[in-house]
């Protein structure tokens, strides 16, 4: 899922769209490894 697109289509506060595109942007740790995330969202996130 295309975070730009995600964000333009939500209708919320400029300062909770910053933080949305921060937690979205976080990245993953999957077995001690980082990686970055650049598309899609978080499976079984809190939000």
């Amino acid at each position: 899922m295309n975070h730009d697109y995600l964000l333009s289509k939500t209708q919320c506060p400029s300062c909770l769209k910053r933080d949305l595109r921060q937690w979205l942007k976080a990245g993953v740790l999957d077995n001690g490894v980082f990686e970055d995330t650049e598309t899609g969202t978080p499976q079984g996130g809190v939000i």
